[in-house]
Formats: structure tokens, sequence, C-alpha cells
């Protein structure tokens, strides 16, 4: 962006002109006064000589054209600007004038202390922080609204939903903070509401059916699925349950006549193991405990020692085959001594005693272990033999098979899967499935008020789905406006810079500044083009010898337009049916200032490229160029803010009106040429008062020129008005406490 300090004052529609002008190849100015529009000339040409650019001026009205040179002239521009008319070419004039201007220019020496202003830096300096500020004010925040707007569209949110911002828990992430996006959802957050109040939560137990009931089926043709699919699928679940508990209850009763049977062969087997036992003690002699395998001691005095030691040995083929029985079965442990210890026939006695008596305890709990079994029943953990009888692995395979087809039917949301490994836990599962299917059968009397918010809920993004999830769990009931007040919140937080204003502006120090650089203008450009008339003396020889400098006076050559504006910087030529010849021959882009003042159909004028920057100053609007900027000079046209077409301003007035009389309150004060949106009057009543200065600027244009700012407030003030700025900054982050000090202020003006 160009930034130039403007040499005259410019109210805001001539500096947004002026603003249009410096930043675009060809700008057009609209409507406005002939006064008017020589004026904003003038400051066109006065800016561009002091910036050493030429322009050109095209006017179709050789009154007009006089009457503009004239002006310019009052203004001490006569020795930059040249009128060539028709009569002043065909005498070949300009000829004679350039001449005259170069014989002048020998005899004049350049005064050093004009050429450099010490000031001027410094100015532009503080005019690059003001324009800073006032852009950051007035560029789009937010959609074509600005920083005040944006923040006053913050403010006017009531205090209870700004207070929630911070526990919505919302994150940024996914957000693009667009006034595109900001429609878009606020409609959304409208839209959810009412829908959402049918239900009042989130967490409603319908939820758990499948989303395609919703989005693919009407209301009554869901409620209809629904209610068949989970009426047939809770009584299938009841039926396996049933099925279930029958096998369970099946194998236990198989699992006990299993135990009984065993139990009962081995405690026969220890019976006649023992009593054959006491049968051979009878007939061979309390030594036969004795007896062991090898040691002739007991048996040598016996008169038949053969059929005892086969009795012996018997013995111990029957202990080991109730050992083998009773491991196999794998019930409980039992310390069974090894063959080493064992060849006393006493000790196979002992142990098997201490057997018959642990089964017959271990009988008595059978039940505690059939009841384990049970619980830990499944089709790997069955006993074989038991295996055939009960079918278990059909059993899995028939519950597994119905939880797919309860997955694939789309009644519920979530998949079922069965991860238990026992088969009392399996049908534990169902038995909750079940019961969540018939409370859901009992939860459709809420279908026909849950359908039109789930359908609606469905619809939406994850992200749309975050932001409800968000405001249904705050305290205050209007979404919308907590909505609303987050996402501007967010968007002035990013929006936020240090050149957004928060204190007192230079504009006072600009002023002074301004109106030394205004007083040296004159010498400046004096300098400048004395400089350049130099120059080209000493850099051609060909004007030298032309004329007459040099030893031998040549033949007068015609001056070309390029040559002219050198001297004559500021060149004023009517536009004719034809095309000037002399502007036939000019090159491309000589200009810096091409400035067409009501040149009919500018559009096919080839003028136009004799110019780097274009100025098509019109009295009424035109068509024919609609791809460049119009702006209005019109001194009316600036769409002023007032308290009634400004949310900022209001929240203003409804903060600050606790503090004054109603009386004292003046909204849309018009003074000094200005609407002022609010003012509080003097409690003297002697007239005047202070006028409250939206972030210290008058304007509401794009740009404005900070001289006629100051300005205004020492008209203001000559008036008995004074100005205090009201930051919206400050306002954002607590409209209350800038309220309270902005009265606290007039109210110390007031005792003064």
């Amino acid at each position: 962006m160009i930034l130039r300090p403007s040499t005259i004052e410019l109210d805001p529609e001539l500096a947004l002109a002026w603003h249009s002008a410096l930043n675009h190849p060809l700008t057009q100015t609209i409507g406005g006064t002939t006064a008017r529009q020589f004026y904003f000339i003038r400051q066109v040409v006065q800016s561009g000589l002091i910036n050493g650019e030429k322009c050109l001026i095209l006017g179709s009205d050789s009154a007009q054209l006089t009457a503009l040179n004239a002006a310019l002239k009052e203004n001490g521009l006569e020795n930059y600007t040249s009128l060539l008319s028709t009569e002043l070419l065909k005498k070949d004039d300009m000829t004679s004038l350039f001449e005259a201007k170069l014989a002048a220019l020998r005899s004049t020496k350049i005064s050093a202390s004009h050429v450099v202003d010490h000031h001027r830096e410094k100015l532009e300096r503080i005019l690059v922080r003001l324009t800073r500020g006032y852009q950051a004010l007035r560029s789009p925040v937010f959609g074509d609204w600005d920083w005040a707007q944006t923040t006053g569209n913050y403010l006017q949110k009531p205090p209870e939903a700004r207070k929630e911002i911070l526990s919505l828990g919302l994150t940024t992430e996914g957000f693009a903070f667009t006034f595109e996006e900001y429609t878009v959802l606020s409609q959304l957050v409208q839209d959810a509401y009412p829908l959402f109040q049918h239900t009042g939560t989130l967490n409603h137990p319908l939820q758990a059916l499948h989303p395609q009931i919703f989005v693919a089926k009407k209301a009554d043709a869901a409620a209809q699925f629904s209610r068949e699919k989970l009426q047939a699928y809770a009584l299938r679940l009841d039926s396996m349950g049933q099925k279930v508990s029958a096998k369970m209850e099946e194998y236990g009763r198989l699992l006990r006549q299993h135990f009984e049977q065993h139990t009962q062969q081995l405690l026969s087997k220890t019976e006649q193991l023992l009593d054959h036992i006491r049968e051979k003690k009878q007939e061979y002699g309390p030594r036969f405990l004795d007896a062991k395998l090898g040691k002739a001691g007991w048996y040598s005095t016996l008169s038949t020692p053969k059929p005892a030691i086969e009795a012996y040995k018997k013995i111990l083929l029957e202990y080991e085959s109730l050992k083998k029985h009773f491991e196999a079965l794998h019930w409980f442990s039992f310390p069974w001594p090894g063959k080493d210890k064992l060849k006393a026939v006493a000790r196979i006695v002992e142990t098997t005693t201490h057997f018959e008596t642990s089964l017959q305890n271990w009988q008595h709990g059978v039940g505690k272990f059939i009841r384990e079994e049970l619980l830990r029943l499944n089709s790997k953990s069955v006993l074989t033999e038991l295996a055939p009888k009960v079918q278990l692995q059909f059993l899995e395979e028939s519950m597994d098979n119905l939880l797919a087809e309860l997955n694939t039917s789309g009644l519920l949301a979530e998949p079922l899967e069965n991860k238990m490994l026992t088969i009392l836990k399996r049908k534990q599962y169902l038995a909750q499935i079940q019961l969540k299917l018939e409370q859901l059968q009992r939860d459709l009397v809420d279908f026909n008020r849950f359908y039109p918010w789930q359908r609606f809920w469905l619809s939406q993004s994850a992200q749309h789905q975050n932001l409800l999830k968000a405001l249904a769990n705050v305290r205050e009931k209007n979404w919308l406006a907590v909505f609303q007040a987050w996402y501007l919140h967010q968007v002035l937080l990013v929006a936020k810079t240090m050149d957004i204003p928060t204190q007192a502006l230079p504009l006072e120090e600009y002023y002074a500044l301004w109106t030394q650089f205004k007083a040296r203008i004159p010498a400046q450009i004096a300098a400048i083009w004395q400089e350049r008339g130099m120059s080209l003396l000493k850099n051609s020889n060909k004007y030298t010898s032309r004329l007459g400098f040099g030893a031998k006076r040549a033949t007068k050559e015609r001056v070309g337009l390029e040559e002219y504006a050198e001297v004559f910087p500021v060149l004023l030529l009517q536009t004719e049916g034809k095309e000037h010849e002399l502007l036939d021959l000019t090159p491309a882009s000589v200009f810096d200032w091409v400035i067409l003042l009501d040149v009919p159909n500018p559009e096919k004028t080839s003028y136009l490229a004799l110019g780097k920057r274009k100025l098509l100053v019109l009295s009424k609007p035109a068509s024919a160029m609609p791809e460049f900027p119009q702006t209005s000079i019109a001194a009316s046209s600036q769409q002023r803010s007032t308290s009634g077409n400004d949310m900022f301003w209001s929240e203003i007035q409804r903060s600050i009106r606790p503090y004054f009389e109603p009386s004292r309150l003046v909204q849309d004060l018009a003074v000094a040429g200005l609407t002022l949106p609010l003012a509080i009057k003097s409690a003297e009543k002697n007239d005047g008062g202070v006028v409250l200065l939206k972030d210290g600027f008058l304007a509401e244009t794009e740009v404005t020129d900070f001289a006629w700012e100051y300005q205004q407030r020492q008209l203001l003030l000559q008036q008995r008005w004074n100005t205090l700025e009201i930051w919206s900054a400050s306002c954002w982050e607590d409209i209350d406490a800038e309220s309270r000090k902005i009265a606290a202020q007039i109210i110390r003006g007031d005792k003064k």
C-alpha cells in the first residue's frame, strides 16, 4: 500500500478517492461540484510535483480546462502548468515557451535549503503509525464487519451468554472462522435447539437404535420396524436363554450321575482291596502285613509259600488299578506313594484307608464341585465322555449365529461381540442384550419425539455434533447467543493486533509536522523541478545548441511532449474529435498521471496508455469501465455510523446510561457538519459537553486524512464540545469497566 501525506486537507470522501488513486492503476471519481473536483485534482497535481511526477490533464471542455488551469495557478502552481490550446499548437509556440523556460532555468541557482526537508521523514513515520491503526480498525475483520462492528456484535450478546464461552469447552480446531461459516453454524444452532428441547438430553436410550432407522426411513416406518425387530429378537434371545439353561441343567445332571457312578466304583474297589488284605492276613498270619518281595523271612516258614507270594502280587495289581482309575478322573489331588515305598502290605492298607476317607469327604462336597464345573463349562471344558450327549459346540455356534444375525439386522447402532469363554457368561451376555431390547421396546413410547432430533443429529458432521454437545452442557439455554458470543470472541482473538489503538492518538503531533510540511511545499516543488531542468540542460547538447547557447546555432526543431513536460510537468490539453498528432508521437507511460476530466468514452481513448496511473474525474457515474474502482467525492456520500445502525454504539449507550441523567445523553448529535453517534451534555447546561469518539477517529470510510481529523476536533472544541476516546478493544475485554472509566472522566470534568 502506497502512503503519502496529503498536501491539502481532505475530508473522508476525498481521502478515500486519493487513497484509491495511489493504489490502483486506474481510479474513477464520481460526482462533486466543479470546485470540489478542482480541489481534488489540485491534491493529485501538488502531490505529484513534490514527488517529481508529471501530470497530463485532458478535458473535452476548453472552458473547464481554462478554469482548472487558473485554479492551479491561483494556488502557487503557475510555474509548472501549461495549457496547450489548439491555436498554441498550430503556431508552434510550444518550442518558444520551452526555450524561454530553459533560458530562465539556466540563470537560476538552486537553494540547497529547499531540497532537504528534515521533518518529512518523521511526518511519514507518524503517518504510517496512524494509517496502520486506522486500517486495523476499518479493514474487514469478519465478512463486511470491521473491528468495532465485530466487537459491537459480540457485546450485543447477553452478558450471561458471554460468561458461558469459557465453560463451553470447545477447541478452535476445525473452525474456519469466516462469516459464511458463522452464518451456517448459527442456522444449525437455531434449528437444533427446538428439536433438542423435545428430548432434553444427548443420551436418550433410543440412540442405541441403528442410524439408518432414522436416516433412511420415515417416522412411521421407522417406528414399526423398530417395534417388530425388537420384539422378535427379544423373544429369540429369551428362547436361546432357556435352551442354554436347559442344556446346563442337563449337563449338571449327567455330571452328577458321572460322579456317583465312578465314586461307587472307586469305593467298591477300595473295599475289595481292603477285604482281600484282611483275608490273606487271616490266612498267612499277621506277618503278612510286613511282607516285602525279595526278603524270604516272612514266607520261608510257610508250608506253602508260593500261594502267599501270588496273593501279595495280586494285591499290588489291585492297588495300581485303583490308583489309575482315580487319577484318570482328575477329581482332586491325592498323594499316592510310589512303588518303591509300597513293598510292605501294611503301607498299602494305610494308603487305601486314607484314600477311602478322602473320597468319602469329597463325595459330601460334590455339589459344589458340580457348580464350579458349570461355571467354567464350555465346549472345551466339557467331559469327553459327556460331550456327545450335550453337544455344547452346537449350542455355542447357535448363540454366535444369533448375535451375527442381530448385528446385520440394522436394529442396533453398536455391533454385538461375544468375547465370553464360558456357557454361563454367554448366557448372561444374551440376557443383558435381551433386557436392553426389552427396555428399548418400552422406550419406544418416546420415538415420535426423539425421531426428529436423531434424524437431524445424524445428518451433522462430527464437528457440528461436537458443537451441539458443548452447547447442551452449558447452563444458559440461549444456545444461539452462547455460540455467537464464543465464535465472535474467537474471531476477535485472531484479529487483535498491536495496531488496534488503545491509547491517545498522535494527531496533534502529526498536524504540527504536517503544517510545517505544507508550508515548505512551494519551496520543495521549486527545488525539485529547477534541479530537473538543470539536469536536462547538462545532459543534452541538442537543447544547448538549439537554444543558441553553443558556438553555432542550429536550426530549430519542434519540441516533443516528453521533453516539454520536463520543464512544464503539468500539461492541460483539450481532446478533440481526432486525436492529437503530438500525443500519437509520445511514448507510453511518459506521464506519472493521466487525468481525464469528463472525457466522453474514456475507455476508447488511447491517451490512457501515456500514464502510469490514470484518474477519471466524472461528473456522473459511468458504466463503461466497471472493473476499475469508483469512488464518490460528493460531500454527503459518506455513510456514517449512528447510534441506531451501529451495534457498538448501542451497547456503549446501554452501558453508560446508568451514570447520567437521561436528558444529558444526546444521540446523533449534529455539529460542525458532522453527525456524532453519542455525546453527553455539560452538567452546567451551558451548551457543549463531551463527544465520544470510537477509537479516536471521526471518519467511517476506508481511509481518512489525519490533518482533517485533527481540524474537526478543533472545530468541535470551538463549539464547546470536548472529545473523549472510547476504545473498542478495551470494551471487548470488559465493557462495564471501560464505561465506568469514561463516566468517571466526564464526571471529573463536570466538577472542574
